[in-house]
């Protein structure tokens, strides 16, 4: 299961993380977004507490430009505080912006290439299943 929710201090998220094999947490590169990212990282814990088990995460690199020196200074950010994050990111393109209007998700291009990868490592992760369920199964 995937579930989208509200940021941090949301009670559909507290559930969803509770229930969770893994939980993402976006970060973009400012340093407000470490913040509210540190801020998850420390409710999961809580949860996990709560819940009698370890609930693991990991940071989502989001409208990311490798590059960019925000980036890197945001990367640094991270690094010192400990946060594990997923090798791919979510590039900064437009084609994500549209589909906020659209609702239409896209697939192909470079984007589906992005996807793909992060997919792969949820999967490497044992966050997803290797082989699509059935529905009904």
């Amino acid at each position: 299961m995937l579930a989208d929710t509200a940021g941090f201090e949301n009670q559909t998220a507290v559930f969803a993380m509770g229930a969770a094999d893994l939980v993402l947490i976006p970060c973009m590169a400012d340093r407000n977004s470490v913040l509210e990212a540190r801020k998850t990282a420390a409710q999961v814990a809580s949860i996990g507490q709560i819940a009698r088990r370890s609930i693991p995460y990991r940071l989502l690199l989001s409208r990311w430009n490798p590059r960019g020196l925000s980036e890197q200074a945001t990367l640094a950010d991270i690094d010192a505080s400990d946060l594990p994050r997923i090798k791919q990111h979510i590039p900064d393109l437009v084609a994500f912006q549209k589909s906020t209007f659209s609702g239409v998700v896209p697939i192909s291009g470079l984007v589906g290439i992005q996807i793909d990868r992060i997919i792969r490592e949820l999967v490497e992760l044992e966050a997803l299943p290797a082989k699509p369920q059935e529905k009904g199964a």
